[in-house]
């Protein structure tokens, strides 16, 4: 693995693989009271069935209160392909802020 752009995650080895990926997150909200959404996002897709699977969400209490949560996903990785972690504010355009990010992709024998 290796890590082109912030928070992307790249796949450079030869075989397929199977993996099994966590991200845990502490975060803030700039406004109270939001639904904030997170998931892992394969190859830039955010839809697809391995990534919906890894949906977390939280609501917020006041915007400074500092949350911390967890996402798991389970895939196949190709060489050069990448998982994201997706962040969405699903209540208002309220801004999200990661305050600390921690991501780790395990490989797994079949």
């Amino acid at each position: 693995f290796d890590m082109p752009a912030s928070n992307r995650l790249r796949y450079t080895g030869t075989p397929n693989v199977h993996v099994h990926g966590v991200v845990t997150v502490s975060l803030t909200t700039a406004s109270s009271s939001q639904v904030i959404g997170l998931r892992a996002a394969i190859n830039g897709d955010a839809s697809g069935t391995n990534s919906v699977a890894s949906q977390v969400e939280h609501k917020t209490g006041t915007g400074s209160d500092v949350i911390s949560t967890a996402i798991h996903f389970d895939t196949m990785l190709s060489t050069n392909d990448y998982v994201e972690l997706w962040v969405a504010n699903e209540t208002t355009a309220s801004n999200v802020t990661i305050e600390f990010m921690y991501f780790f992709i395990l490989g797994m024998l079949v």
